[in-house]
């Protein structure tokens, strides 16, 4: 990594997994876009082990780590939804036209 690029993590299957429930999840209020009231479902991957974070007060390193959730677009744009709810967590939220078609994941009427 050169000090332009900082790595968010990498693909780690196990933790994905555990994240998975038997119910489909629906975005938080903060991932939501401007404007948007509905809570959309959403499917997701995690990334472990990015670059070095910070030192906690136990001395230890802490590295990034990153949940992607997949959402349908609400109108049929791409769209992506970054934050940082603790230090080194971040969630990106994308909003793509394609996740519509699945059931599990259009808008449902409210």
């Amino acid at each position: 990594a050169t000090a332009d690029t900082i790595l968010l993590g990498a693909f780690d299957a196990q933790a994905t997994a555990n994240t998975q429930s038997p119910t489909v999840p629906h975005l938080e209020p903060a991932d939501l876009l401007p404007g948007m009231r509905q809570r959309l479902p959403y499917h997701s991957h995690v990334f472990t082990q990015g670059d070095s974070c910070e030192t906690n007060a136990e001395g230890r390193v802490i590295k990034r780590r990153t949940q992607v959730r997949f959402a349908c677009s609400p109108d049929g744009q791409h769209h992506l939804q970054v934050r940082e709810p603790s230090t080194c967590r971040y969630i990106l939220v994308l909003y793509l036209p394609d996740m519509c078609m699945h059931p599990d994941y259009r808008m449902r009427a409210v």
